[in-house]
């Protein structure tokens, strides 16, 4: 048990390394490897956003990762209203209306 949590410790202390060398990433081939803050479906994505919305994201993340975070948390807001209010993201689909 123990060497099985130095072990782990060992791996995550790799990772890390790894992460903050850029270098050592473009060497293994890893640059490519993740694109956006989350992989996932759209609704996935949603609950992660939902589920960390009380965290600050600025950190480690560029500008369009965290207004991703933040453009699905208000997505799912906006869907929790509107299922409140007994209605659906289609009813916000209107016309412009003539003026008279």
């Amino acid at each position: 048990m123990v060497r099985r949590r130095q072990g782990h410790e060992k791996y995550l202390q790799y990772l890390k390394d790894i992460g903050n060398d850029e270098q050592a990433q473009k060497q293994m081939g890893l640059v490519k490897l993740s694109r956006g803050w989350a992989l996932g479906t759209h609704g996935w994505k949603q609950a992660l956003a939902r589920e960390y919305a009380h965290k600050t994201y600025a950190e480690g993340m560029n500008k369009e990762e965290a207004g991703e975070i933040q453009e699905l948390h208000w997505e799912g807001q906006l869907e929790a209203a509107l299922k409140a209010a007994g209605r659906k993201p289609g009813d916000l689909k209107t016309t412009p209306r003539l003026r008279g």
